[in-house]
């Protein structure tokens, strides 16, 4: 079976738990869908915390290459986004889609 996104028409192949909450179940249906299962290394908890300046800390604190950043559309996480994408910039890091960093 194969999902296809609303907004980018393209095929769904990877599944983040909602909170990062997941059983055995819950991997099993994933697998059954055909889609990969996913987790972040580091969250800016930007839903809960709406400032700009600790997004940014949380995202960018011993960031490292293969890191998954989770942020959501939030307007204090845009705000944050050029200084972030500098600061990977500064350490010789780039931003790059999930697939990418996975060689999917």
């Amino acid at each position: 079976m194969q999902f296809l996104s609303l907004v980018a028409g393209e095929p769904v192949t990877l599944f983040a738990p909602p909170s990062g909450a997941y059983d055995d179940d819950t991997l099993s249906a994933a697998e059954a869908l055909g889609l990969k299962t996913i987790l972040w290394s580091k969250d800016t908890v930007d839903w809960r915390d709406k400032d700009a300046d600790t997004c940014y800390l949380r995202a960018t604190k011993d960031v490292t290459a293969g890191d998954f950043i989770l942020m959501h559309p939030m307007r204090h996480t845009l705000a944050a986004l050029p200084r972030i994408l500098q600061t990977y910039k500064e350490c010789g890091l780039r931003a790059v889609t999930v697939g990418e960093n996975l060689n999917l």
